[in-house]
Parts: C-alpha cells; structure tokens; sequence
C-alpha cells in the first residue's frame, strides 16, 4: 500500500511542553513526543491534560509547543491545533496536533533536523 501522507512520519521520543491557549492561568502540561512530521505531531499525555483541554471555551483547540528533538541544538516554539485525542487507558491518550505556526520560521530548521532520523513508514490503522 502506498504512503498518503505528503510528509514522512518519525517515530522520535522526547519531550514536549504543551502550553493550552485560551487559559487564563497560562499553564504549561509535560508531554512526551510519540512521533513527528513537518506537518504534525502526535504526543503522549495524562488525563490532567486532556481534562483542561476539554474544559477550555476555546474552539477549535489549539497550544503552543516547545520542544528541542535529541541530538540538536534547534529549541522549537510551534503552534498547533488539536485534531484528535484517544484514549489509551485511564490516565493515558495521545493527542494529534496539526502545526500551525512555526516561530520565526523554524519549520525549515525542523525539516532539516529531521534528516537525521528514518522514517517510520506506513502503518494499517494509523491516522
């Protein structure tokens, strides 16, 4: 079966701060990267987060991103909005981000860095 995505997936794990917009408090959540694209992001996360996620006013979700990916330098502030969430147990889910803005136009800093790591494929099932 052929790839559909127009950016290959990486499966790089390392973390990533998840500040919500629209919160007052301006809360920053711990998350774990699962995989990444030039496009997208998909993130691990606890129950905390989804439960502030879904009590926010705002629609559609979306948060800031900060996260630097292992073995670089590159510190990256991305934009994004939320397009699902899954639950994978009780007090676990992943959350799929779509990148909306890069800060200072680190997207093609992002491409680069992501050079260095194989994709991860076509998987049946994925999203």
């Amino acid at each position: 079966m052929k790839e559909r995505r127009a950016f290959p997936r990486y499966s790089i794990t390392f973390p990533v701060k998840f500040g919500l917009n629209g919160t007052e408090e301006n809360l920053k959540y711990d998350s774990e990267c699962v995989d990444i694209s030039r496009s997208s992001i998909q993130i691990s996360c606890n129950s905390e987060l989804v439960e502030a996620l879904l009590a926010s006013d705002e629609y559609p979700h979306t948060a800031t991103l900060d996260f630097i990916i292992p073995e670089h330098k590159s510190a990256f502030r991305v934009a994004g909005q939320v397009v699902t969430h899954r639950r994978l147990s009780q007090n676990h889910y992943y959350l799929v981000l779509v990148f909306l803005d890069f800060h200072e136009g680190s997207d093609e800093q992002l491409a680069e860095d992501l050079k260095d790591f194989e994709p991860s494929g076509f998987r049946l099932g994925s999203v």
